[in-house]
């Protein structure tokens, strides 16, 4: 048998199954599967050359095991610089929060408007103790604050 035989031949003894209908997946994992075979024939070759005991080389298994154990609980890899900066970056939330008015803007009693937005999630309103959401906005300090027969944080 030639090498290309025997190498097909181990690939089979322990293939890993994953049934997905993306060709690129099966190719990633047909390529790991053939480099981990490759390896151990060469981890095979190097202990029969140092003439090592037939006994003490992995089996196939035993290798891919082995291979895997490492992957999983190596040593913890150190942080790079560019991972740090990452790190410290703040997550980006899908709506920015709009900081309150100062106080002499807020209850000066001139050009507050309501202006009710068509929104498909309405906001929390900004008042106070309040926990509730609210589609009606100030037109001046632009927050949004509730306005309905059952709540008035507006004025």
């Amino acid at each position: 048998m030639g090498s290309v035989d025997v190498c097909d031949q181990m690939m089979e003894a322990y293939r890993t199954w994953r049934k997905t209908r993306k060709w690129p997946v099966k190719v990633i994992i047909h390529m790991f599967n053939l480099a981990i075979v490759n390896s151990w024939f060469e981890y095979r070759a190097d202990c029969k050359a140092q003439n090592g005991k037939s006994k003490d080389i992995m089996d196939l298994l035993a290798f891919r095991l082995s291979i895997s154990d490492h992957l999983l609980n190596g040593p913890p890899r150190k942080r790079l610089r560019e991972d740090l900066e990452f790190a410290d970056m703040p997550t980006s939330s899908k709506y920015r929060v709009k900081s309150l008015p100062t106080v002499d803007r807020q209850y000066d009693g001139f050009n507050h408007w309501p202006v009710f937005d068509t929104l498909k999630q309405p906001r929390c309103c900004r008042a106070p103790g309040c926990t509730s959401r609210s589609r009606c906005r100030c037109s001046k300090c632009d927050i949004y604050l509730c306005l309905n027969k059952d709540r008035n944080c507006f004025f």
